[in-house]
C-alpha cells in the first residue's frame, strides 16, 4: 500500500512529557497486569512494512522519538525482503523533544536519503519507496503550505475538505 501525508502536524508533546516521567520512574521494566508484555511507552511517527510506502510532505512531527520505523513481525512464510518498506520525507520538520520550535530543521530524504536514522528489525529505506501506481508518481498535487506557518493555519481553519469526486484532498482556507 501507499500512504501520502501532506500539510500534517503530529503533536505528541504532551505525551512526550508524561513518557519521560514514566521512564524516569522505571515504567519500562514493569510488566502490565496478567501479561508477559512490558508497559508500552511508544513514541513513533511513521511505521511501514510488508512492501508499504509512506510519503510525507510539508509535515511537522513534534515529540516523536522514533520518526521512521518498520514494526513487522516475522512469520514462517514471509521473507525479509517481503517485509521491507519504503519512505520519503519532503520538506518535513521533526523534533524528537517536546519543547523545540525550530522550524528550520527541514528533512528532505530525496536530496539526502541518509538524513535520518530508521529503526526496527526489518528494512524501511528511501530506496524501497514506490508509488505503487501505473505512472509511478504522486497521484495528485495538493496545495502545500509553509511549515513555519502550518500549525497556525490548521488551528485557524480547523478543517480539511475533499472535492466532489473525492480524488483530490485539499486544505480549505479562508483565502479560497
Amino acid at each position: 500500500g501507499i500512504a501520502y501525508m501532506y500539510n500534517t502536524v503530529i503533536d505528541n508533546s504532551r505525551y512526550y512529557k508524561y513518557r519521560q516521567i514514566l521512564i524516569e520512574k522505571g515504567a519500562k521494566n514493569i510488566s502490565s497486569v496478567n501479561s508477559k508484555y512490558k508497559l508500552a511507552l511508544v513514541s513513533q511517527g511513521i511505521l511501514g512494512g510488508y512492501g508499504a510506502s509512506i510519503y510525507a510532505e510539508n509535515c511537522i512531527f513534534i515529540g516523536i522519538e522514533s520518526l521512521v520505523k518498520n514494526n513487522n513481525k516475522e512469520y514462517d512464510d514471509i521473507t525479509t525482503s517481503q517485509m521491507a518498506a519504503g519512505f520519503n520525507l519532503v520538506n518535513c520538520v521533526w523534533y524528537n523533544d517536546a519543547e523545540s520550535t525550530d522550524y528550520t530543521r527541514i528533512i528532505n530524504t530525496i536530496d539526502n536519503p541518509n538524513q535520518i536514522t530508521t529503526s526496527g528489525d526489518y528494512p524501511i529505506t528511501v530506496a524501497n519507496f514506490n508509488w505503487h501506481n501505473e505512472l509511478g508518481q504522486k497521484p495528485f498535487n495538493p496545495a502545500l503550505y509553509d511549515t513555519s506557518n502550518l500549525t497556525k493555519l490548521l488551528l485557524e481553519n480547523q478543517n480539511v475538505g475533499v472535492n466532489s469526486n473525492y480524488a483530490d484532498l485539499y486544505l480549505i482556507t479562508s483565502a479560497e
